[in-house]
């Protein structure tokens, strides 16, 4: 009975180990991809929107170009925000199998607007 029993914690600590260096390896995944988007971007995104409406209202870019342009620079912000969106999810994912996170069923309130 002592070996079964051992035999079951060493394979439990086997998959934990596993699970925590698959969580590690998904957050610094995305991580990087984070890290080098907000590089690429920094500074080109506050200033991109500015020069864009400037291009258009001295009339060097038509409205549909504009218009275009505003929606590239959109789904740039997008890609962004889920990349950040990811990184944070799998930053929690790493501390709930490092333990030094605990995962806690959602609260219920027991309040109703009227």
């Amino acid at each position: 009975m002592a070996l079964e029993t051992e035999a079951r914690f060493r394979a439990q600590y086997r998959k934990l180990r596993f699970d925590l260096k698959g969580a590690f390896g998904a957050w610094q995944s995305y991580n990087l991809q984070f890290t080098q988007w907000q590089s690429l971007v920094k500074g080109r995104i506050e200033s991109s929107g500015d020069l864009l409406e400037k291009q258009w209202r001295s009339g060097d870019l038509s409205t549909t170009n504009y218009l275009i342009a505003l929606n590239q620079r959109a789904e740039s912000l997008l890609s962004g925000i889920e990349l950040e969106k990811q990184t944070r999810i799998a930053l929690k994912n790493l501390m709930l199998q490092s333990g030094r996170l605990i995962d806690l069923p959602p609260v219920q309130h027991d309040f109703s607007i009227e």
